[in-house]
């Protein structure tokens, strides 16, 4: 009994002994967190370094968002793209976002800056879990 006693004691006083004393380098408030509206499920995301901004496959509602994340989390852009995009990537330059449907089994080639449609093409595949490029010409 009086082990148990003993140990609670020390969990309890262990617990309490660590206090983080570090601040956060951007705080961003509360309000800016309400950039997305309700109804959106991401499948996806890619973070931008070149560009600063996100951007992130909303699978429910067909469409590709682009956030900035340079002074605020802003929506910059929102584009419809087709049925379920399920899989995001760029290419090394980050000027290229590629996007896999599932919906349709095609994949999408577009402009990282505006969003713009390059190209579009069909696959063999159903059900595409997942695409990468290997340099900024070549998918798999």
């Amino acid at each position: 009994m009086k082990n148990i006693v003993l140990i609670i004691l020390l969990t309890l006083f262990s617990c309490s002994l660590y206090q983080d004393n570090d601040e956060p380098d951007i705080f961003f408030q509360f309000s800016d967190f309400e950039i997305l509206e309700l109804g959106k499920s991401f499948s996806d995301m890619i973070i931008s370094d070149v560009q600063s901004a996100i951007f992130l496959s909303d699978y429910n509602n067909n469409s590709l968002l682009k956030i900035n994340t340079q002074n605020s989390l802003l929506v910059e852009q929102h584009t419809i793209v087709g049925s379920h995009p399920i899989a995001l990537d760029i290419n090394s330059d980050e000027s290229i976002i590629a996007i896999a449907h599932e919906g349709e089994s095609s994949i999408l080639i577009l402009n990282s800056q505006d969003l713009e449609i390059l190209n579009s093409f069909s696959v063999s595949l159903m059900n595409m879990n997942d695409l990468a490029f290997i340099n900024d010409t070549t998918l798999i």
